[in-house]
């Protein structure tokens, strides 16, 4: 697991910012995936979040600078990805695009 909170915690990285090994595992899976399911994500032109939860990674792909806390759905010209990974293991347990 990323961390030992109850709590989600997001991961937001700048340029330059230090990267936990964990963190970047289950982007590395993530990644993986997205381009599984779409050829050539683009990925320097996404925003990635990472949401760790007690049992769960979530990995987003978001249009960069595009989203918006509350908004649902995708409000960017790039299709949006989220990858769901089995905390302890880091197993993928669902992948989708986002709408």
């Amino acid at each position: 697991m990323l961390c030992s909170q109850s709590v989600a915690t997001h991961y937001k990285t700048r340029t330059g910012s230090p990267v936990q090994g964990a963190t970047y595992l289950a982007m590395e899976t993530a990644v993986s995936e997205f381009r599984i399911k779409l050829q050539n994500p683009q990925i320097g032109k996404y925003d990635i979040e990472i949401l760790d939860t007690d049992n769960q990674v979530i990995v987003m792909f978001q249009n960069k600078g595009k989203h918006n806390e509350g908004f649902r759905g995708n409000p960017g010209p790039l299709p949006e990805f989220e990858v769901v990974l089995n905390a302890t293991n880091l197993k993928i347990i669902s992948s989708n695009f986002v709408r």
